[in-house]
């Protein structure tokens, strides 16, 4: 079985830093991929009613892959 770990992308924004550390740390860790989610542009929630929650919207930040 392999494991990896994805990258809180949303919660790094724009430091580059801690993507880095956090990309070395689950390296360390031994894991065996790092997945990095790549989004263009997030919902507006004004227009999406139908959606009880956003995890990103229109004006979050995303460092691309």
């Amino acid at each position: 079985m392999h494991i990896g770990v994805t990258v809180p992308i949303t919660e790094l924004r724009a430091d580059l830093t801690g993507l880095r550390d956090f990309v070395q740390a689950a390296e360390d860790l031994g894991y065996a991929h790092i997945r990095m989610l790549d989004h263009v542009l997030g919902a507006d929630p004004r227009f999406h009613p139908e959606v009880p929650e956003f995890f990103y919207t229109h004006g979050a930040i995303f460092t691309n892959p």
